[in-house]
């Protein structure tokens, strides 16, 4: 009988313990280079972004990350196909918001502007006519203001990773007239971690509002880990720029 009753008592001791531990979702992230927000430091995930979203909105106690460092375009297109459950740092349009599940807050709003170098005639953006026929360095997938289009600007977009490096690199070559930066945050800091940097200048847009930033999912995403996301974000959202000055 106690050879019948041994793994039975087992059977029940094993469950319970299973039971006793908290059901963990798991999500796939995916993310790409854009200091001091998101970056990749010896194969882990970083930045402001990254802490935020592990401390505040899914908790190790509550979720398993898994995280996913990807160019821009290729992130896009790996939650387009759902084989990532969301994507942090990306804009609002009309055509991502048919493809993809946007939260009721965003994350960050970015302050647009321009890369020029030093020498550059222009040093200050009063009027968007100055920028007419400008031949403007920019990354594959990014937002493009209308305001910028409309005026004939030429956008000289590069794919890949370190996207703003790469553009002032062709700025000092002067393949280009100057970098167009949706976030100026990133842009600086982009520019104070390179070995050797060209004089340059930062220009604010501020007649182009800048661009609301979400942690944006996969069409079919389960209710329930947006609703965290809605709920802790609301809860936490005053937070991220200290994060952000960390």
């Amino acid at each position: 009988m106690k050879y019948i009753l041994l793994p039975i008592l087992m059977f029940i001791l094993f469950s319970n313990l299973c039971f006793a531990q908290p059901f963990k979702k798991s999500i796939d992230i995916g993310y790409y280079s854009l200091p001091p927000h998101s970056m990749n430091i010896q194969e882990a995930p970083a930045g402001a972004a990254i802490s935020y979203l592990q401390e505040n909105i899914f908790p190790e106690s509550e979720y398993t990350i898994s995280w996913k460092f990807l160019p821009f375009a290729r992130v896009l297109s790996e939650l387009r196909a759902g084989r990532i459950d969301c994507a942090i740092l990306i804009a609002k349009t009309t055509k991502r918001e048919q493809e993809f599940k946007y939260p009721d807050s965003y994350l960050y709003q970015t302050k647009n502007g321009l890369i020029v170098l030093k020498s550059s005639q222009l040093t200050e953006v009063v009027s968007l006519d100055h920028l007419k026929g400008m031949r403007l360095g920019h990354v594959v997938g990014s937002v493009r203001p209308k305001e910028l289009e409309q005026l004939g600007v030429v956008f000289d977009n590069i794919s890949g990773k370190d996207f703003t490096r790469r553009n002032i690199k062709k700025l000092e070559k002067n393949r280009i007239d100057a970098v167009y930066v949706p976030t100026l945050s990133h842009a600086k800091y982009e520019y104070g971690e390179m070995d050797e940097t060209a004089d340059v200048n930062f220009l604010p847009l501020p007649m182009i509002g800048g661009h609301k930033l979400y942690v944006v999912f996969r069409k079919d995403i389960p209710e329930s880990i947006l609703n965290d996301f809605n709920a802790r974000n609301e809860q936490h959202f005053d937070e991220y720029l200290s994060y952000l000055q960390k």
